[in-house]
């Protein structure tokens, strides 16, 4: 997951970790539904995913798409922090500030 975004700018990135986490949202409210129902309509739904195999797969997929999300974040993070391929790193960043100043 992670080797297919490393190379995008950093705008690319931040857009790609919404909808990762957009994804991730909607992934889990089946799963959420499943195993936690409170309402008749929760319970509706829980009742046609229920089942163990629906369970695990419904986890799964929403576990899935937590991890890709949190992944993509975390190099969108070093990416505005300077830790990305085409920028000057931190240390850089560091040494040509104090030589402007």
């Amino acid at each position: 997951m992670t080797s297919s975004v490393r190379d995008r700018p950093i705008d690319a990135l931040r857009s790609a970790a919404r909808r990762w986490w957009a994804l991730a949202f909607v992934a889990f409210l089946p799963y959420a539904l499943a195993t936690a129902p409170s309402s008749e309509r929760a319970d509706a739904v829980g009742d046609v995913l229920s089942g163990p195999v629906a369970t695990a797969a419904l986890e799964a997929v929403a576990g899935a798409a937590v991890l890709a999300a949190v992944s993509v974040t975390v190099l969108y993070w070093f990416a505005t922090y300077g830790i990305h391929p085409g920028r000057p790193t931190p240390e850089e960043r560091v040494l040509n500030e104090n030589r402007e100043e």
